[in-house]
């Protein structure tokens, strides 16, 4: 089992409510990675956001919740003045920069009342995100000088490299993001259900061929993991039904008959109370004993 700075990380999330998580480059592996972290954080009650500059395609379509990834991400960087104010009364709204300063002029119909600063509220600009998560690198993201220097980052990559903008970084190059995340959303509190369970194995699956490249122990304890959360509503079901009386099997029932039972099955169809193959009951049948010339007689 791999080990993590997961406390730090934790922290970082617990101490957050909206959070957005970045993909830079798009593939089966940092996709699944990231919308299983996107699904376990919603179930906590976060806020989530999953933006990548480009939308799945085909190949990522058959990934839990993968109409999660967005194009798009918002951020309001506007100052709003809201006049509160009906609007049929005013005349008209003009700005000039006199005395070098903004001066925004509200001008009423002759017969409105007058205007006060109480009718006056304002909106400052709104962060959309406390904390994010960048998922490979950044380079590749068309714009980033806006999004880093908004809220604080956590920065996963597979590259020993540090980057100034993050606050907190987990380099592993020996892995691949869904093997990574199998190990570290368990650390932080976050259980892997079926539907992360699911991204994550097929993440897997894709970056090491169907576990033949690039593996070592910890990858298949990853995949054991996997693999786990996605049979546990099973396991539920099976304890549950084992506990339901109404699920009792009576003692009578027939055992299931196999390929393996067939020569049991064929070499009983005589027993000692005389059943013969066809189930029909009477006497046991002695095979003949044959004599001849050199037998000798009785």
């Amino acid at each position: 089992m791999k080990n993590y700075p997961a406390s730090e990380i934790k922290a970082l999330i617990e101490k957050s409510s909206s959070l957005l998580l970045v993909v830079p480059s798009l593939n089966i592996d940092s996709a699944a990675a990231a919308l299983s972290f996107a699904i376990l954080l919603e179930k906590k009650g976060k806020q989530v956001t999953l933006y990548s500059p480009t939308l799945p395609d085909e190949n990522l379509k058959h990934l839990e919740f993968s109409e999660k990834i967005s194009n798009k991400y918002n951020v309001q960087s506007d100052f709003t003045i809201t006049l509160n104010y009906p609007l049929d009364q005013i005349e008209r709204v003009t700005y000039n920069d006199d005395g070098g300063q903004g001066n925004i002029i509200v001008q009423t119909k002759k017969s409105a009342p007058s205007l006060s600063s109480t009718d006056l509220s304002f909106t400052k600009p709104s962060q959309p995100f406390d904390l994010g998560i960048m998922i490979g690198e950044e380079t590749s993201l068309p714009d980033t000088t806006t999004l880093l220097s908004q809220g604080s980052w956590i920065y996963f990559s597979n590259q020993n490299a540090q980057k100034p903008w993050a606050k907190l970084s987990l380099f592993d190059k020996d892995a691949p993001f869904c093997e990574i995340m199998s190990f570290l959303l368990p650390q932080i509190g976050l259980t892997l259900d079926s539907g992360s369970g699911k991204n994550l194995l097929i993440g897997l699956r894709w970056s090491t061929q169907s576990f033949s490249v690039n593996v070592n122990p910890d990858t298949f304890e990853a995949g054991s993991l996997c693999l786990a959360a996605t049979q546990a509503h099973l396991v539920k079901e099976q304890q549950s039904s084992a506990t339901s009386p109404s699920s009792w099997t009576p003692a009578t029932s027939s055992p299931q008959t196999t390929l393996d039972s067939v020569e049991t099955l064929s070499l009983s169809t005589e027993n000692k109370e005389g059943v013969s193959a066809t189930g029909t009951e009477g006497p046991i049948q002695t095979p003949p004993i044959l004599k001849g010339s050199t037998t000798p007689r009785s």
